[in-house]
């Protein structure tokens, strides 16, 4: 069974949409040294800006669409928290890692994401390639408009032999969400 038939809220478009501008805008961050020691504006590529421990973009596409992405990175490691806003205003949300995460995620058994607004939520995941984790963007919807107004969210992937890991994520300042606020998450 693979991964787009186990989980019927990952059509096959979102799945490739998702892993492709989560590879293209965090393949965008890591030109420079790294978001989080704040590279300086010359560093970045041009179509991406920076604030705080964000990066994001906001492309407007040939029929007038507009397709909004922002990144930061965790403090912990090389794990990237990717929101993007798509042309139908759907939120899609995933962690990628820069190469591979340091575990297999095939031996993922859950995930949870907890903030000071929000408690611990058990969340729906599907691994789309060796370094993308993308999360159900129906329970990403219910959760991130309270996580957005937080200091920090913290991610825990749990293995099936018991190991975990955590993750946390700056939230603030985070103006560079204001199209994808707006656009998806309605605030």
């Amino acid at each position: 069974m693979t991964n787009s038939d186990r989980y019927e809220w990952l059509t096959r478009a979102s799945q490739t949409w998702l892993a492709t501008v989560a590879t293209l805008l965090l393949g965008s961050v890591l030109t420079v040294t790294a978001v989080a020691r704040g590279p300086s504006a010359q560093d970045l590529s041009d179509d991406v800006q920076r604030e705080g421990g964000w990066a994001y973009k906001t492309a407007r596409e040939t029929d007038g669409t507009l397709k909004s992405l922002a990144t930061t990175r965790a403090v912990e490691d090389d794990i990237w928290l990717v929101v993007a806003c798509d042309a139908n205003e759907r939120l899609e949300v995933a962690l990628v890692h820069g190469t591979q995460f340091p575990f297999s995620i095939k031996s993922l058994s859950a995930m949870k994401l907890w903030s000071n607004q929000v408690p611990a939520v058990a969340i729906e995941v599907a691994a789309l390639n060796d370094n993308v984790i993308g999360i159900n963007p129906i329970q990403a919807q219910s959760i991130m408009p309270r996580m957005v107004r937080d200091q920090n969210l913290t991610v825990g992937i749990y293995e099936r032999n018991g190991a975990s890991h955590e993750y946390t994520f700056r939230m603030q300042p985070n103006n560079a969400l204001a199209s994808i606020r707006d656009r998806c998450l309605r605030l």
